[in-house]
Parts: structure tokens; sequence; C-alpha cells
């Protein structure tokens, strides 16, 4: 990905991208032998993010559904998303998602500056200002139980370690108490973030903030080296550590989306990637889109639902497949009005929906409403307004074995009116159409 110049010096290039791309070609940037690596080694992490091609005219690159920064040491590659102001409409429906500050906390400018073409630097800076809120509302500690030889007793004697270990000797009791200590998973979270920023190199304008949260944290955790599970660890939320959520949030993140193992370097990182899965965001938007749609009006929105039914293997020991579909909307008043749905991150305004997906939805809906089958597959709209689209499965006789809604959701516009839908006639019409699917009279249709 980088072109080597006569004297051996390799040119830095940086290749920006959107997103679902076919073999995009970059005239004139060629691979030297640490960038193949670590792309292949990227490849090979995530499969369905992106694949590459070398030929003599250049490279060409490959997107589907990921998006983020790769970097290898002559090259950096920018997949950005499909939406209309970019990255901050990512982040804003990253926000949405969870539940948490988002870009409030950055400036207009800042947003503008550092939003606009990276990603993880735009993660990073929401993180660092994040780290900031929680030393300003204040760093907690907590008790844990912790075992010590000790000159003094301190909480109880620990009789039958003192009788294994130290049988005669009292220079030493061996004590259990509780230590009052900031050495807990929320400070070391926050401290496994900020010394993968360190690595990282934060942007300019975050660089000194940076460099102040993590010497707080280095001293308050002892420089403790985090565990590698340390982002999938759970924490409870409550009164005391709340204002430690966002910062988890945007830690785990990183962790998780360049690797933890990766704060253990010695030097800067070369070589790394951060890559976001949509199709995954699209779903986590979906459900918190249609649950907070359908808030007090007796329809109950269920994810993954747990009623789930299976494809058994007859006569066999092969464990059975659960037909799980992402959304199941049912009517609380009478259960037999049913609606499945799923949530695909595909471009359905330009393509057809494949064979596969119809079968799949098809199965959903025999599965869950054996009268009139219905489901709908939701996809994100290529513009800004929704996309009612339907087909309908006949059998041999003509009679409609089922129909199956495909609705275009457009992101951008749905995420600028989440603070109040019902001023929004488009997103009012979208909850009437889908009322209007559901309730339709309990019959099977005949045409």
């Amino acid at each position: 990905m980088s072109k080597q110049a006569s004297g051996g010096i390799s040119i830095r290039h940086t290749l920006r991208l959107s997103e679902w791309n076919r073999l995009q070609l970059f005239p004139e940037v060629f691979l030297t032998e640490e960038d193949r690596e670590s792309l292949v080694r990227t490849a090979e992490k995530h499969p369905a993010a992106i694949s590459f091609i070398e030929s003599l005219q250049g490279l060409r690159i490959s997107t589907q559904q990921w998006v983020g920064v790769i970097a290898t040491p002559n090259l950096t590659i920018h997949i950005h998303p499909k939406f209309e102001h970019g990255y901050l409409d990512l982040l804003r429906l990253i926000s949405y998602i969870f539940g948490f500050g988002g870009l409030a906390i950055l400036s207009e400018q800042e947003q503008m500056q550092e939003g606009s073409d990276n990603l993880l630097d735009l993660i990073m800076l929401l993180f660092i200002r994040s780290t900031q809120y929680v030393v300003r509302r204040g760093i907690i500690r907590d008790y844990i139980e912790t075992d010590a030889d000790l000159s003094v007793l301190r909480g109880r004697l620990d009789f039958h370690q003192q009788y294994r270990k130290r049988f005669g000797a009292l220079d030493k009791l061996h004590c259990h108490y509780d230590h009052h200590t900031p050495v807990i998973p929320e400070n070391i979270l926050v401290y496994a973030g900020l010394e993968l920023c360190r690595r990282l190199h934060p942007p300019a304008v975050a660089l000194g903030e940076n460099n102040r949260v993590h010497a707080i944290f280095s001293e308050l955790t002892a420089g403790e080296h985090p565990a590698h599970d340390i982002a999938d660890e759970e924490i409870v939320y409550h009164r005391q550590n709340r204002h430690y959520r966002d910062a988890h949030e945007y830690a785990r993140m990183l962790l998780r989306g360049v690797g933890i193992r990766d704060i253990y370097t010695r030097d800067t990182l070369r070589s790394h990637s951060f890559l976001l899965d949509m199709n995954r965001l699209f779903q986590g938007f979906v459900e918190r889109f249609l649950r907070q749609l359908f808030v007090s009006t007796g329809i109950d929105v269920r994810t993954q639902d747990h009623r789930a039914m299976h494809i058994i293997w007859e006569n066999s020991e092969k464990s059975s497949k659960a037909i799980r579909p992402d959304i199941v909307l049912r009517d609380t008043a009478d259960s037999r009005h049913v609606l499945v749905a799923d949530a695909k991150y595909k471009r359905l305004d330009a393509y057809d929906i494949s064979n596969a997906d119809v079968y799949q939805m098809f199965l959903y809906s025999y599965a869950y409403d054996r009268e009139v089958r219905r489901a709908c597959l939701f996809y994100p709209s290529e513009t800004n307004g929704f996309h009612y689209r339907s087909l309908t499965i006949r059998g041999a006789g003509g009679s409609t074995g089922a129909k199956i809604w495909l609705i275009g959701l457009p992101v951008s516009k749905i995420l600028e009116s989440v603070d109040d839908f019902r001023q929004d006639a488009e997103v009012q019409q979208f909850r009437a159409k889908l009322m209007e699917i559901l309730s339709t009279a309990h019959q099977r249709e005949q045409q």
C-alpha cells in the first residue's frame, strides 16, 4: 500500500473510501512487505471488513459493512459510513443505542475538525473528555477483601492460615480484612483505555489532557496491568459510580476494537485497526427505535425472543437450531396479532433482496404467524425518507403463502428527531404503517 521511493524511503499514503465499495482502485499505491502482512492480519481478523488485490496499476480495495480505520507502517485506510454526516452521525447512532452523552461534550468546532476524518481520533477524544468528567465528579474507592501477613492485627485473624503457614511464629499475623482502595474494576477499565490511547497517539487537541488523566489513573491503580478480559467484565452501575458509565463505554469500544493486548507493547502502535460492525449497530438501533416508538401503546417489543422455536434433528444426537428473529412485535391485547422482524444492514434501495433473506423471512413468518404469515425486514435507506415495499410468496394454487415487507429507515433523519418523535410526521406515518400490518384481520389472505 505504500510505494517505495528510489532512495528506499517509503511514501505514506492516506486512503479514503466508503463502506460497501467494490474493488476501488488507488493508482500508484503499492504494498511493502510490512503493509501486506498488516493487511492480511486485519483481513483474517475481520473477513467481512476488507479485501484487497495488488496489481501493476496500484491497489484495489473492497469493503462491506465495517467502518473505521486501518493503519499499517506506511498506510492509513479510512472506511466511512454512508450517512449524511459521516462519522458524526455514526457517533450519534452509538450514543442513541447505548444511551450515553455522546457528542455533547465536544464543541461544534471540535466536532467538525476531529469528526470528519478519523473515527478512532473522535472516539479517543470522547473517551478522554469522559474521563475528565469522572475526575471532576470524583474518583471512587471501594472495599475489597484482602489477606496479608501483618505485624499488628487488622480485621480478623485467619486461624487456619496462621496455623498452616506460620505455626509457632508470632512476629506476623495472617489477617483477613476489608481494604479501602481505588484499585477496583471501575478505575482499572479507565486506566486500560487511557494506556491504549497513549500508545495510539491521541489527537493533538487531547494529547495534554490524556497525559494528565493517564498520570492520575496510573498512580491510582499503581500501573497494574489490566486483565485481558477487562472490557468484558460486568460492572453494575448505581448512584456512586454512574458518572463512570460513558467513559467505560468508550473504553470498551477502544479495547474491543483495537485489542487489549496492544496496551502491553513498549512502543507506539505502528500497525492497528479500529473497525465497527455496522450490522450489529443497525440491529441495536432498530431495537431501540421500535421500543421508543411503541412505548405505552400496548405493543410489546421483544428482541431475540426467548420463546424461540427450534429445528430438531429426529433420531439424532445433533443439537437443535433455534429460530430466533431479531425482533418480535406482539399486541398485548390480542396475542394472535404478531409481527416478526429482522434488521439487516444491506443496500436494499439499490439491490434486490437475496433469495437467502426471502427464505429466512418466510421461515420466521411461518414459525410465528401460521395464519397470515407476515414478516418485516428493516434496512438503512440511502435517502432521507422511509421506503416501503412488499413481496408476496404464492402457492401453486395461487394462494398467498406469506407477505414480506421491506422498510427502509432513514437513520440520519430519525436521529435528528429522537427527542420527540411525536413532532415528526414521517415517523408517525411509519408507526401507523406497522400498526396496520400488525392489526390486519387475522385471516389467511386470498387473491
